[in-house]
């Protein structure tokens, strides 16, 4: 697509292009007759080399976003007799999330400027603040299942499972050049950025980093009876625990400012944290647990026998 007065600097009929790249593959290997594996990657990649670019935006003010995502597992399915089948598998799904910033004359991720906003035009100039997104899971989980004929006046097919995955998602913000962004108000019919108004500190760089598991287990009873009644009997457990860990503060120009009591060049200071002494904040596990377990119920009837009316 194009961007009309894209940058600022030279407008012109920018072209903004998105790129969306997938690879894909599968292969399964049949082990012997009753046992299969299977193995299975996608892979995806989104590239947009001016991500955010606007009529307000001069050529240094966007980020270039090149990010790649996973989806993949390995899975084994096993017959082991004719009552009894099961799949036990390993997923894992993701993804790898950079946005650079751009120099004065378009170079990546460096020759970069102060990032500048003039509340007169809207315009907007100077690198991005660099961050890093991270997303991350992995998943075990098994399935079987196991027929027994004539047991308590019927015929059962049981389904059971068990499921375990973990996730996090980790931020990372670097910040803008020096740690500062400009805000200007200048004047109409002036060049942008010729009157300042405030300049903004920020405490970067910073990372966060959540995390949570679940765990899930089931039994299901599919019972035929003889009368024409089928049973759905089961029940599900599950159990969530979000938490974050330990959280250090990473190391900039303004990280004593904010933390630890340090002042300003001209003086100014806030108190001190609790987090100066070490200058980390503390994880906390069980930051939210949740228990839950419940039955499943249902039943169907074979009215006149014959499958038609149920």
């Amino acid at each position: 697509v194009t961007v009309p007065g894209f940058p600022v600097e030279n407008p012109g009929s920018f072209e903004f292009p998105t790129l969306l790249t997938n690879i894909t593959y599968k292969v399964t290997y049949q082990l012997n007759r009753n046992n299969r594996l299977g193995h299975y990657i996608q892979w995806g990649r989104k590239f947009q080399p001016y991500r955010g670019a606007s009529s307000t935006s001069y050529l240094d003010t966007p980020q270039r976003q090149d990010s790649w995502s996973w989806a993949a597992n390995f899975e084994w399915n096993g017959i082991v007799s004719p009552k009894l089948v099961h799949t036990a598998r390993y997923s894992t799904f993701g993804y790898d999330w950079p946005d650079i910033p751009y120099g004065i004359n378009g170079e990546l991720n460096t020759n970069l400027r102060r990032r500048m906003t003039d509340n007169g035009t809207g315009n907007t100039a100077g690198g991005f603040n660099r961050r890093q997104n991270d997303r991350a899971r992995q998943q075990f989980e098994w399935q079987g299942q196991l027929f027994k004929d004539n047991l308590f006046k019927g015929d059962h097919a049981f389904k059971m499972g068990w499921h375990s995955e973990w996730e996090m998602q980790g931020f990372t913000d670097f910040g803008f050049v020096d740690n500062i962004s400009l805000t200007f108000n200048s004047p109409a019919g002036s060049p942008d950025f010729t009157t300042p108004q405030r300049v903004v500190i920020r405490k970067t760089p910073r990372r966060s980093e959540d995390d949570a598991w679940h765990h899930g287990v089931y039994v299901n009873d599919q019972w035929s009876l003889t009368s024409g009644v089928t049973l759905n009997l089961g029940v599900r457990w599950d159990y969530y625990n979000s938490y974050y860990p330990d959280q250090p503060i990473m190391d900039g120009p303004f990280s004593g400012f904010f933390y630890a009591g340090a002042p300003l060049p001209n003086g100014f200071s806030i108190p001190a944290t609790a987090y100066a002494t070490n200058m980390t904040i503390p994880g906390q596990s069980n930051f939210q647990r949740q228990l839950s377990m419940a039955p499943r119920v249902g039943v169907a009837w074979n009215v006149f026998g014959n499958g038609k009316t149920a």
